[in-house]
C-alpha cells in the first residue's frame, strides 16, 4: 500500500515538473518572437537647405545604424537654423532593412515589397511644453524596388499654426511597419530620427500672427470675396390669407346693398323735390335705355364668370347698337327740349 502511494506521488511530481518546463519554454519562445529583429536604416541620406534657384545654404550627408541608440541628428538641435523666405528643405535617402534574411540576400540597396513601411512621415513640430504642441506631418512615398525617398518643403507651405509658435521647430523622420508583414523574419523596430531644429522666416511668422489677430482669416476673406461659402439659410413667413382678414359674407353683402341702394334713394328724393314733368318716352329713347341696361348687365356677367374673349364680341356688338341708336335718340331729345324752350 505504501509502495503504491509513493509511486502515485512520484508520477504527480514528474507531471508538474514537465508542465513547468513547458510553460517556461513557451514564455521564452514568445519573448523571442515579440522582440524586434528588423531595423530600418538610412543609406546615402542627405538633408539640404537651399534656395529656389538651387544654391545650397546648408547640406549634410549621413546614414543611420541598425542599433538606434547609436543614431544622432545630422545637425545640432540646440542651435536652431533661421530660415529665409526663399529657402527649400530637401531630404533624400535610400531606405534599407537589416536583420532580414531576404534583404541580406539581395544585392545593392533593394528594399523589396515585403519591407515597404506602411507608416513613413516627415514631421515638423514645435518644441513647446504645451499639452498638444503644433505639428504637421507629410507622408513619404517609398519606392519598393530601390527604397529611394525624396521630399522637399517650401517655406510658404509651412502651416500657419507652426509659424505662430515662438518656440523652435524640429524636423523629424518617422518610419514604422506592421508586425504582421514581417513573417518569419521577426517584427519591425520603428525608427524615429530628429533631423534639424529650425526657426521659421520672420516675415512669414509676423504675417501669420497678424492674420490670426485680424477679425477674419485669409480663408474667410477669400470665401467672402470669391463667393465660395455656405449659402445662408432662407427664412420665409407666409402672409395671412385674404380670406382670413376679409369681413364675413353677411357684412360684405350688406355693404354691397347699401352701396347700390343709397344713390337711388338720393335720386328718388331729388325727383320728389324737383317734380319734373314726366312725358312718355319715345321708341328711340326706350331702345337707348334698354341698350344701356344691356351693357350694364354684360359688365355684371363678365365680373361674375365670363372670360375676356367671350365678353369682347358681345361688347363690340352691343356698343355699336348703342352708338347708332343713341345718336338718333339724343338728337330727338335735343329737338324736343329746344322746341319747349
Amino acid at each position: 500500500m505504501l509502495r503504491r502511494t509513493h509511486t502515485i506521488s512520484w508520477l504527480v511530481s514528474a507531471l508538474l515538473l514537465s508542465l513547468l518546463l513547458v510553460s517556461q519554454l513557451v514564455a521564452h519562445a514568445s519573448a523571442a518572437l515579440a522582440e524586434p529583429k528588423l531595423s530600418y536604416v538610412l543609406k546615402s541620406a542627405k538633408l539640404a537647405l537651399s534656395t529656389v534657384d538651387g544654391s545650397s545654404r546648408l547640406s549634410k550627408e549621413f546614414s543611420t545604424h541598425a542599433d538606434y541608440a547609436k543614431n544622432a541628428a545630422p545637425f545640432a538641435l540646440d542651435s536652431p537654423t533661421l530660415l529665409e523666405n526663399d529657402d527649400v528643405i530637401r531630404l533624400t535617402f535610400n531606405l534599407g532593412v537589416e536583420g532580414s534574411k531576404s534583404a541580406a540576400n539581395k544585392e545593392g540597396a533593394a528594399l523589396g515589397k515585403e519591407h515597404v513601411p506602411h507608416q513613413a512621415f516627415v514631421v515638423l513640430a514645435a518644441d513647446s511644453n504645451d499639452a498638444e504642441p503644433a505639428s504637421h506631418a507629410w507622408p513619404l512615398t517609398v519606392k519598393p524596388s530601390t527604397g529611394k525617398v525624396s521630399w522637399n518643403l517650401r517655406m510658404d507651405r509651412i502651416p500657419a499654426p507652426l509659424l505662430r509658435t515662438t518656440s523652435p521647430l524640429t524636423l523629424s523622420l518617422l518610419i514604422a511597419n506592421f508586425a504582421s508583414n514581417s513573417g518569419s523574419d521577426g517584427t519591425y523596430s520603428p525608427l524615429a530620427l530628429p533631423l534639424v531644429s529650425l526657426r521659421p522666416p520672420t516675415s512669414l511668422a509676423e504675417a501669420a500672427l497678424a492674420s490670426s489677430a485680424a477679425s477674419l482669416t485669409p480663408r474667410q476673406k477669400a470665401e467672402i470675396e470669391q463667393g465660395f461659402h455656405g449659402i445662408p439659410e432662407h427664412r420665409h413667413t407666409f402672409g395671412v390669407p385674404p380670406t382670413e382678414t376679409m369681413p364675413s359674407t353677411k357684412v360684405s353683402g350688406l355693404a354691397s346693398v347699401v352701396t347700390a341702394v343709397v344713390p337711388w334713394v338720393f335720386f328718388a328724393a331729388a325727383l320728389a323735390i324737383i317734380k319734373p314733368e314726366i312725358q312718355s318716352p319715345s321708341t328711340k329713347a326706350l331702345v337707348l335705355f334698354g341698350a344701356l341696361v344691356g351693357l350694364e348687365g354684360l359688365a355684371v356677367r363678365y365680373w361674375i364668370g365670363m372670360t375676356l374673349f367671350q365678353m369682347l364680341p358681345l361688347l363690340l356688338g352691343a356698343g355699336l347698337v348703342t352708338i347708332i341708336i343713341g345718336r338718333s335718340a339724343l338728337v330727338e331729345l335735343r329737338r324736343k327740349r329746344l322746341a319747349v324752350s
